[in-house]
């Protein structure tokens, strides 16, 4: 009889960890650390629009209190459009307890969008308001 060799042993499989490598490295790389990096920049954004936010209305606050200085009550007029500027204009004013004594809306035409969101900003900060 012919005594035979047993075959050699197969190496041993790669721990799972090991083939999965390139694939988690590439995720990280492609996925994960770009994501990180933009959710630290938004923070970073975030903290500086704040901080431009803020001085742009102490900014605005102060020019209303200047206004109010070389005015009296009774005579300032706000041109009133019912928009982001002049509601934040009346924002500000009754933050730095001045007030108008009325406001004043120019329409176009009796269709314009103007009147409604006018209206609306007049009511709500109690102004007296003339279309």
């Amino acid at each position: 009889y012919m005594w035979s060799r047993p075959p050699p042993p197969s190496p041993p499989p790669p721990p799972p960890f090991a083939t999965m490598l390139p694939v988690v490295a590439s995720v990280l790389v492609c996925w994960v650390l770009p994501f990180l990096l933009m959710r630290l920049v938004e923070r970073r954004e975030r903290a500086a629009l704040a901080s431009t936010s803020a001085a742009l209305r102490r900014q605005l606050c102060a020019a209303v209190r200047d206004i109010a200085t070389r005015s009296l009550p009774g005579d300032r007029c706000l041109i009133l459009s019912g928009g982001v500027d002049t509601c934040a204009i009346l924002a500000a004013a009754e933050e730095v307890g001045v007030s108008f004594a009325a406001g004043i809306t120019v329409l176009t035409g009796d269709d314009s969008p103007d009147k409604e969101f006018a209206v609306a900003a007049a009511t709500a900060h109690g102004l007296a308001h003339h279309v």
